[in-house]
């Protein structure tokens, strides 16, 4: 979400250039995620979490990836 909303916000104050960069990153993560099924956003919440940034949750075990 914040991904597309900054490339909205650069496209709209001619830095089009880095919005274009943001669109490129989000079009990867999503391929990745539609063809290998690992979600950056899920472990980057979990890896946060772990070391106590956010949010507080106690975590068990490890990240566990279902991908192949």
């Amino acid at each position: 979400m914040f991904l597309l909303l900054s490339s909205i916000f650069l496209f709209l104050t001619h830095l089009s250039l880095l919005g274009w960069i943001f669109d490129l990153i989000v079009l990867v993560l999503a391929g990745i995620n539609l063809t290998v099924g690992f979600c950056m956003g899920c472990f980057v919440y979990y890896h946060l979490g772990r070391w106590g940034i956010f949010p507080r949750v106690r975590y068990e075990g490890s990240f566990h990836w279902r991908g192949v």
